[in-house]
């Protein structure tokens, strides 16, 4: 008769053990997907920016790791006649706005170009007044230039 009772106390304990088992081994309230915390692009403004000046002439800009390693301009030397330029420069972009200097034979001093960036997809800028050399597009004098300003996408 003893070893019945135990044989019911250890039954009854395996199905306690078994029911603590299986309600421990769901839950009724789901849980909620954790959401990866992006990582903000340190280089924002990387890639190829196109856009045209106040003239209607292209401008290209290649941007690398935050600065500006090339830029290409086209400008009109007169009413007929335009030339473009194409400098590997180094222009750092700081708080949204660079400043390059671009020599070019072309000019008798470098071409100074600022720019500035409304997003991460759209910038506005000048490029300077410059004085283009005596014998370019058939001149025969210094050509004075006004600044010009434009406007480039990524």
């Amino acid at each position: 008769m003893r070893l019945r009772a135990m044989w019911r106390t250890l039954a009854a304990s395996c199905v306690l053990v078994a029911a603590v088992a299986v309600a421990g081994c769901g839950s009724s309230t789901p849980t909620a997907p954790t959401t990866p915390t992006p990582t903000p692009n340190p280089y924002p403004y990387d890639g190829y920016w196109v856009g045209t000046t106040s003239e209607g002439r292209e401008i290209i800009f290649r941007i690398v790791g935050s600065a500006v390693v090339q830029a290409t301009v086209y400008y009109n030397v007169t009413s007929g006649c335009y030339t473009y330029h194409v400098a590997t420069t180094s222009g750092p972009i700081q708080n949204g706005a660079f400043a390059l200097s671009m020599p070019d034979s072309w000019l008798t001093a470098p071409m100074a170009v600022t720019g500035s960036f409304g997003s991460t997809t759209t910038m506005s800028g000048t490029i300077g007044a410059m004085t283009i050399s005596a014998g370019h597009c058939g001149t025969t004098a210094e050509t004075q230039k006004a600044a010009v300003t434009f406007t480039a996408m990524q």
